[in-house]
């Protein structure tokens, strides 16, 4: 296995074991049996509490769209070698030990902060929450960025390098026009810069109808001023 398909790899399991409990949370019969909510309503809930909580996710953006700014075009990664085994294996074990412990954390809060059921609903646990989606930021985000930066030359590039190497990788195929491969490069980035806005203005892009108080609206949809039965700012 390459360097560049060991970045692959290790972002992708990251991707996923950010994801599924993201998606989870999302659906109404999932999330019901869930001990934790989405991660954009933990952070809302934390911007909530306090507004200083909505610099964090800014600084990812800028942080993201920097380094993907300073990310070298070539071709080719300079450090792309042939034999990645070992690495791939310490990436598994280490993998599998940071699920684990994920899955401890978040067992060992909701025993410590159990689900409160009010008038036969449950409300959202946000203390499992902050332990399941922290750990999960430092074990699959924080570690192996920090590992990547901390050596000149590691065994898989960094998150932002992958997204310029699975580019490339498609604009080289024969099989894929290069146009289509500049437009999945750009989902993919515009996808990353999306959900991060979504954090910091929470619940974004629903956040213009809760700014428009005085907005015509039916329902609580909005609607034209010459419809019946409408009130403003109901």
């Amino acid at each position: 296995m390459t360097r560049r398909r060991l970045g692959y790899l290790v972002w992708g399991v990251a991707f996923v074991i950010v994801v599924v409990p993201e998606l989870l949370a999302a659906v109404p019969l999932t999330e019901s049996q869930l001990p934790f909510p989405t991660i954009s309503r933990t952070v809302g809930h934390l911007e909530a509490i306090d507004p200083a909580w909505e610099i964090l996710p800014t600084v990812l953006i800028v942080l993201f769209m920097y380094a993907l700014f300073r990310a070298p075009q070539n071709a080719v990664d300079p450090h792309d070698s042939d034999d990645e085994r070992p690495a791939l294996r310490a990436f598994v074990g280490n993998a599998a030990i940071c699920t684990l412990a994920i899955v401890g954390v978040t067992i060992w809060a909701f025993l410590h902060w159990p689900d409160q059921v009010v008038n036969g609903h449950k409300l959202p646990n946000f203390y499992v929450a902050y332990c399941l989606y922290g750990a999960i930021f430092v074990a699959f985000v924080v570690l192996p960025t920090y590992t990547e930066l901390r050596a000149e030359q590691h065994p898989y590039p960094s998150l932002v390098r992958t997204v310029v190497n699975f580019e490339q990788w498609l604009a080289d195929d024969t099989r894929v026009r290069k146009g289509l491969a500049w437009v999945v490069g750009f989902l993919i980035v515009w996808g990353m810069v999306f959900l991060l806005l979504h954090l910091t203005l929470y619940p974004f892009p629903n956040i213009t109808r809760v700014l428009n108080h005085t907005e015509l609206t039916c329902d609580g949809r909005v609607a034209t001023r010459w419809h019946p039965g409408c009130v403003v700012g109901r």
